[in-house]
């Protein structure tokens, strides 16, 4: 299995809870400074990070797998470069794409998802690299299935099997993306809730498709960090998929750990 699950590290824990419930984003699982969040397809962790530290305000991309040697094992056979290794936290698995950047791949403690979570939204990572093909084998080699890519080729959309979606995309610099998620739904849902609260969300529509925006509560403090002033909620629903090549019919289902 394998599941999308980025780690969003921040000093301003309390001011994304209200953010993530009205999502609808199951209740976390508190654990000090780590607190976990089920979107309806994917996970997604809030790190407590200290004011001014590095980290805050940055989200890196993140798995989670059921069989950490057997997860390893596949994804070197593939050609992507993948080791054991023992952090703070625990065994992990740290996969390093073609690009140079790293990312790690925890045990899923939990398999199933909370009930609770909106089925209609997504956790999406991003994955900005300047090798878009190299680093789309790499999330081939980890068992996410590729489904779509820009006909230029800097875009290439995959999905992870028990949850959640990652997107490879151009960029001059290999690096972590910011904070985002998708939504199988009306946006204006969504938009009435957060007005509701008295948060000033408002959608963008742009040729390539609408996006929420809600404002991130990060930015006042960290206004350089990789999300900026917004967190974005793509509208995954959309049926225009013009310049774009489908690539779900050709996606091979492959056992992973």
């Amino acid at each position: 299995m394998l599941r999308a699950r980025p780690i969003h590290f921040t000093s301003r824990v309390e001011a994304f809870l209200p953010i993530f419930d009205l999502l609808g984003l199951a209740s976390g699982y508190p654990d000090e400074d780590w607190y976990e969040f089920d979107a309806g397809s994917g996970r997604i962790a809030l790190h407590l990070a200290g004011p001014g530290t590095p980290h805050d305000g940055t989200t890196c991309l993140g798995f989670e797998a059921r069989d950490l040697d057997v997860f390893a094992e596949q994804t070197m056979q593939a050609g992507s470069k993948a080791e054991t290794v023992d952090l703070d936290h625990g065994r992990a698995v740290r996969v390093t794409g073609c690009d140079g950047l790293e990312f790690v791949v925890d045990r899923a403690e939990r398999l199933e998802t909370d009930l609770a979570a909106d089925p209609r939204l997504s956790v999406n990572m991003i994955w900005l690299t300047p090798d878009v093909a190299g680093a789309s084998q790499d999330l081939r080699n980890i068992g996410a299935r590729w489904e779509s890519s820009s006909v230029d080729g800097r875009i290439s959309g995959f999905s992870a099997k028990n949850g959640g979606r990652i997107l490879a995309h151009f960029a001059d610099e290999p690096a972590h993306g910011g904070l985002g998620f998708g939504y199988d739904g009306d946006l204006e849902e969504l938009l009435d809730k957060f007005l509701a609260a008295g948060i000033g969300a408002h959608i963008i529509d742009e040729n390539y498709g609408r996006t929420l925006h809600v404002p991130n509560p990060d930015f006042a403090d960290v206004p350089h960090n990789p999300t900026g002033p917004t967190i974005w909620i793509n509208e995954e629903n959309q049926g225009d998929g013009y310049g774009y090549l489908d690539h779900r019919s050709t996606t091979a289902e492959e056992p992973r750990g």
